[in-house]
């Protein structure tokens, strides 16, 4: 399992297309980031700076 902080719409919502999404933790409606916790194939920790 793996966490993965979210700060942007777009990044939450690629990340629901490509892993299982397990709890979350924050609100992206009140301007706070969003942390993940999610089940995936792909490495996307790897990629975060992306995000």
């Amino acid at each position: 399992m793996e966490e993965i902080e979210i700060r942007s719409w777009l990044t939450l919502d690629a990340i629901k297309e490509e892993a299982t999404i397990i709890e979350t933790l924050g609100d992206l409606q009140t301007g706070h980031c969003m942390a993940v916790f999610c089940f995936s194939e792909d490495d996307f920790a790897e990629d975060s700076d992306n995000f």
